[in-house]
């Protein structure tokens, strides 16, 4: 839509040099100039029709409530996207933290039992 509604055609140099190249494919007798001048008027129509129909969608009150609808689904997403974030960094940082107290108190319990049959030795 964004290309039907710009203004920077200009469909008067358009159909002037359109008008133009049929010309030149009839009097060439070229049937690949002539299709390309059918399907470039065909475009060319094609792009005033979305024009048209982009500048009446805009006017239309429903646009601007499907543009507020749409600000305000991104806006919760994205709250929602970091609140994820926030609680996958937490967990993450619960998780390293248990992984360390888990190898901290396995060093520990192989020391002791190091220690404990070192004293049992005869």
């Amino acid at each position: 839509m964004r290309y039907a509604s710009s203004e920077y055609i200009d469909k008067k140099t358009i159909q002037k040099k359109l008008h133009e190249l049929k010309i030149i494919a009839r009097n060439k007798n070229s049937q690949y100039l002539y299709t390309f001048y059918m399907h470039a008027k065909v475009m060319l129509q094609t792009l005033q029709s979305l024009k048209e129909v982009s500048q009446e969608v805009q006017t239309n009150p429903l646009y601007r409530q499907l543009e507020a609808l749409k600000r305000h689904i991104t806006l919760d997403y994205e709250k929602d996207l970091q609140h994820q974030t926030w609680l996958m960094i937490v967990f993450f940082l619960v998780t390293v933290s248990i992984l360390f107290v888990l190898i901290f108190h396995i060093f520990s319990q192989t020391k002791q039992k190091k220690n404990f049959w070192h004293l049992n030795m005869p």
